[in-house]
């Protein structure tokens, strides 16, 4: 069981990550990231994840393949990497 600060710590990037990372896609109409203060929609100028068709049919696809391919490299790559910094950080900090 983690501590309450790590259990808010966590829950609390997790749900900023995920406008965060839809502001990336390349698709929609951009991220409501103010909604209801303010209807303007936001992407970053730089997009590298293809957004993702909606349903099952279009998401087994050729398209859908993408998507994953890139979800992989710019999603799950990165943060595979994060994770297996923060267990040796974590290891190095218990060694010493």
């Amino acid at each position: 069981h983690g501590s309450p600060v790590a259990v808010f710590s966590f829950l609390f990037l997790s749900t900023l990550s995920h406008p965060l990372l839809d502001a990336l896609t390349n698709g929609g109409t951009g991220v409501g990231l103010f909604i209801p203060f303010n209807n303007q929609r936001y992407f970053f100028p730089w997009r590298p994840i293809e957004v993702s068709p909606i349903g099952v049919a279009p998401f087994l696809s050729r398209r859908g393949l993408a998507v994953l391919r890139s979800e992989l490299i710019w999603v799950w790559l990165p943060s595979a990497a994060l994770f297996a910094l923060g267990l040796l950080f974590k290891r190095a900090r218990d060694v010493i």
